[in-house]
């Protein structure tokens, strides 16, 4: 299909153009011979430029990882160095969670740990007090989302990691869908693991980057792999070049994207328009249409939009589930923007979102 237009980029993103391929280096590092040494000094190489781009101590370390695979990782060593020692058995996270962190709590639910959720507000937000209201000396880990990848909004997360440790606990912060849409220095970051998607800053959608601070030391360890950690590099360090324009240029389409939608289709709703929220994101709500079948009528049409599902939540069931009414649960789709949204590509957009609006609406009164 010629012409598509790609608005789900919090589910993953294409591989940044320019990317260095190093298919030259494929041996393997743990061997003395040359073909070996130019994996392991490409490992090294990129170990000691982490370190300068996050501002880190000496006794952080760096891996390539998996999301899944990173997110057990640290849930496991956390259960064998800290509950097994201290008798610290509750796990908290978000109430909204990726599918990846419910696993993980599943698996420890049957090593006799106790999996608790911390709910938001009615603006979809983590707060202080409701992290505080689960908060005890038996947490033995908090996994903290920096923002929603489903919903946009943005979690105050320096306080609330604060708040864990002074109560004891461990945090693991996903930084994934801020990384590069927001200024923050990283060595501010007090959390004791960090976690970036590669699937969502434009690398290899296999991997990711965890950061492990204090000199923790996870159970799952990957062997040498200076190929995959040069490529985050390479993308972390695109998505800090592209903050400014995705905080100014990309937020200035998103708010014209929403202003075109509600000159074509008065009656939708915007949704976590009034709480932080990520600058390329927007959820709308069209009280009266199937989410499911507007989002069919956009994939016909080359518009790829999401209503959750794979990794997320369903899109209904966190609409739902902080209070709002279902005909807006059930009709709402969210819409992430590229770095490379261009304003002729958005405002085709706006017309294939209204013509599929009015049609599945027609679709739904008639039915």
């Amino acid at each position: 299909m010629h012409n598509e237009i790609y608005l789900d980029h919090h589910s993953a993103t294409p591989f940044l153009p320019n990317m260095p391929s190093y298919k030259e280096v494929w041996g393997d590092a743990d061997t003395y011979h040359n073909m070996g040494q130019k994996s392991y000094h490409l490992w090294q190489h990129s170990q000691h430029h982490l370190a300068q781009f996050f501002q880190v101590k000496e006794t952080d370390a760096f891996m390539a990882i998996g999301k899944e695979e990173a997110i057990w990782s640290v849930f496991l060593t956390t259960y064998l160095h800290v509950s097994r020692e201290t008798g610290k058995t509750v796990w908290l996270s978000n109430q909204h969670r990726e599918s990846s962190v419910m696993r993980a709590c599943q698996h420890l639910e049957k090593m006799g740990c106790m999996d608790k959720l911390v709910s938001v507000n009615e603006q979809g937000q983590i707060t202080i007090q409701s992290l505080e209201k689960e908060l005890s000396r038996r947490v033995a880990l908090v996994y903290l989302p920096w923002a929603d990848g489903l919903t946009g909004v943005i979690h105050p997360v320096e306080e609330l990691i604060s708040l864990c440790h002074a109560a004891g606990a461990q945090v693991m912060l996903d930084a994934s869908y801020l990384v590069g849409k927001r200024f923050f220095r990283w060595e501010d970051i007090c959390a004791d693991y960090i976690y970036v998607d590669g699937a969502v800053i434009g690398a290899d959608s296999a991997t990711g980057l965890l950061w492990t601070k204090g000199g923790y030391d996870p159970v799952i360890q990957p062997r040498h792999q200076g190929k995959q950690l040069a490529e985050l590099l390479f993308a972390m360090g695109v998505r800090q070049e592209q903050r400014e324009h995705f905080c100014m240029e990309i937020a200035r389409l998103r708010d014209r994207l929403e202003e075109g939608i509600v000159q074509k289709v008065p009656f939708v709703s915007f949704l976590f328009q009034d709480i932080d929220r990520l600058p390329n994101h927007s959820v709308m709500a069209f009280p009266g249409v199937d989410q499911e079948a507007l989002c069919y009528l956009l994939n016909e049409r080359g518009l790829y939009a999401s209503f959750g599902g794979g990794k997320f939540p369903k899109l209904w069931e966190v609409i739902k589930g902080i209070g709002m009414p279902d005909e807006l649960a059930r009709s709402a789709l969210c819409f992430s923007l590229s770095c490379q949204m261009k304003e002729m590509e958005l405002d085709k957009a706006i017309e294939l979102i209204a013509e599929s609006v009015y049609q599945a609406k027609t679709f739904w009164e008639e039915g």
